[in-house]
């Protein structure tokens, strides 16, 4: 995807893996324009080690079954990667509300590209609901939403009695606010749900950008850093940005003495030398 003369260069963008719908650029265009920002996100293909797009424990508004990353230790998935700069973050944390974003640690989830280039650390959205399972109680993989919702379905008498027997009867009845919730208090009612502590229990994001602008004071001396604004959300939704100053790239030019004022009398470092 090309980028305008007035987009964010690449070095000054984040990794997102992209678990879900985020992959597809007509969804990501269509949760940036509501919030007036002009969509322009690169993308590349990554081999992310130890995540699976997994299944969510909650239904959409628009009556899908939403993804959600799962740990599968010893697996490699092939998923895109959003590169997006600060102020398309914070308006995609908006956006989710149903989800945490967290950092994954390279050395246990390592993301690497086509060409062979390790990428950085990247995020990623962690359902808040946690991820259902199949019969066995493995958490269960991301197909096609029919052949999803008929599952579903087929699994759970009382599913069938709440919205039907078909995917179509399910996406027409769980419009509906309150059948919604019903669902999503019925999977883990029914043993349907598995929490994810390996990937909830990772740093919040802010905690993460935090930690990088700290880093950057300490190369460049003066930089940015974020406080969480008294926002309670996993993501940077609430995020503020304050200055912070570092040490100086050079020392401070030493004052020229004003004419006809005696010199400073020298003195030691410590109060021992101040006696008189």
């Amino acid at each position: 995807m090309t980028t305008p003369w007035h987009s964010r260069p690449m070095p000054d963008r984040h990794p997102v893996i992209a678990v879900g719908s985020n992959a597809s650029p007509s969804q990501m265009r269509r949760k940036f324009v509501g919030h007036a920002i002009r969509p322009v996100v690169p993308m590349t293909l990554a081999d992310v080690a130890g995540v699976a797009p997994g299944v969510s424990a909650h239904v959409s508004r628009w009556g899908y079954v939403p993804a959600a990353p799962v740990q599968a230790p010893g697996q490699v998935a092939r998923l895109f990667v959003l590169w997006l700069d600060e102020r398309e973050l914070a308006t995609l944390d908006v956006t989710e509300p149903n989800y945490r974003r967290r950092r994954l640690p390279a050395a246990r989830h390592p993301a690497t590209l086509e060409s062979g280039a390790r990428l950085p650390p990247c995020f990623v959205y962690v359902g808040r609901h946690g991820c259902l399972v199949d019969r066995t109680g493995r958490a269960r993989r991301l197909t096609d939403q029919h052949t999803l919702i008929q599952a579903l379905l087929d699994e759970s008498a009382e599913l069938r009695r709440l919205c039907g027997s078909t995917p179509g009867e399910f996406v027409s009845s769980v419009r509906d606010e309150a059948t919604r919730d019903t669902v999503r208090r019925l999977f883990p009612a029914e043993g349907r749900v598995q929490s994810q502590p390996g990937l909830t229990d990772l740093p919040s994001a802010w905690r993460a950008l935090r930690k990088e602008e700290r880093a950057r004071v300490t190369r460049r001396g003066v930089g940015w850093s974020w406080s969480s604004g008294g926002s309670s959300r996993g993501g940077s939704g609430g995020l503020r940005r304050r200055r912070i100053c570092g040490t100086p790239r050079r020392p401070p030019r030493p004052r020229r003495p004003t004419p006809g004022t005696p010199p400073a009398r020298a003195h030691g470092g410590t109060g021992a030398g101040r006696r008189g």
